[in-house]
């Protein structure tokens, strides 16, 4: 529903609303546009330029080392390996059946070997030498040289045998060689015997005035017979001993017997007869070789078929 104004009323108000004055701005507008005025003003005004500290350069931070896993070698071509050719396969034998064996009928005890070489009494060995201990044979021109020794291996058998050598060592012909098959020396000097008094083993006569003037010496070797073939040595030898004898009255002038036996000699040179200064003297050698009586005789000059 539309209220209705009087005509009367409504003429009224219009009248009364163009009667009013105009409005004035306060003073508060008007200061508000000074300030706006002023701040435009300054803001056209070049600011001075602020001091600004100058800042240093940025210093580069250290990297750290960033952590690198360690790389695997690349695998290396494995060598082909060599393989060994195989062989055809063989036919196995057939291994023969266990089959237990029968005892063997009891057999008498075999009686024991009589030994080849039975043992002797070492007899006195009166001015007895030491090896290289040597001594003149004043007094006696005709000597025994006996030797004499015992044996631990009935295998053992010795010889006794002699060198008349000369100057250069060697002997004049192989009849200067005296032994069990060559009994005697071609000037009749020296004599090869077995002792019947079975006092010594083996007995080797010297007639030092008999002795050719070539001669300057007469060696007196021991060697084992068949010593390689028996696989035998000087080990197995016990107290080998010479005694020299004055042949007139049998009287011993001097002795030597050999300590230093070793299981790689199969032959010792175990004295000499030498010249010298017109004088006959004898020297305890004991010195051992590996060599047989064929090595001995090669070294004196002695050839054997």
């Amino acid at each position: 529903m539309k209220l209705q104004i009087p005509q009367k009323t409504a003429a009224a108000l219009r009248k009364a609303t163009l009667k009013q004055p105009p409005r004035v701005q306060s003073a508060y507008t008007k200061q508000s546009v000074a300030q706006l005025n002023n701040r435009r003003t300054q803001q056209q005004q070049p600011v001075p330029p602020q001091f600004q500290q100058q800042q240093r350069p940025a210093q580069p931070q250290p990297v750290p080392p960033q952590y690198q896993q360690p790389q695997r070698p690349a695998p290396q071509p494995v060598p082909p390996q060599y393989q060994q050719p195989q062989r055809p396969a063989q036919p196995q034998p057939v291994p023969p059946q266990y089959q237990q064996p029968q005892r063997p009928a009891p057999q008498p005890a075999p009686a024991p070997a009589a030994p080849a070489t039975p043992r002797m009494t070492i007899p006195e060995l009166p001015n007895l030498l030491r090896r290289g201990q040597k001594a003149p044979l004043s007094g006696a021109s005709r000597l025994k040289m006996c030797f004499g020794w015992n044996v631990s291996n009935s295998q053992c058998d010795l010889d006794a045998s002699a060198f008349l050598v000369t100057g250069n060592g060697k002997v004049q012909s192989d009849d200067w060689f005296v032994f069990y098959s060559q009994e005697t020396s071609p000037d009749g000097s020296v004599h090869f015997m077995i002792d019947s008094t079975h006092k010594d083993r083996e007995v080797i006569e010297v007639d030092l005035n008999r002795v050719s003037p070539q001669v300057e010496k007469i060696v007196f070797v021991l060697t084992i017979n068949e010593a390689f073939e028996h696989h035998l040595n000087f080990s197995m030898i016990q107290d080998p001993y010479v005694r020299i004898l004055n042949a007139a009255n049998n009287q011993v002038i001097l002795s030597y017997r050999m300590e230093e036996l070793y299981a790689n000699v199969i032959s010792m040179t175990i004295g000499e007869l030498y010249r010298h200064n017109g004088q006959w003297k004898f020297n305890p050698v004991g010195n051992g070789v590996n060599q047989d009586l064929a090595g001995q005789c090669a070294v004196y000059g002695v050839e054997i078929n």
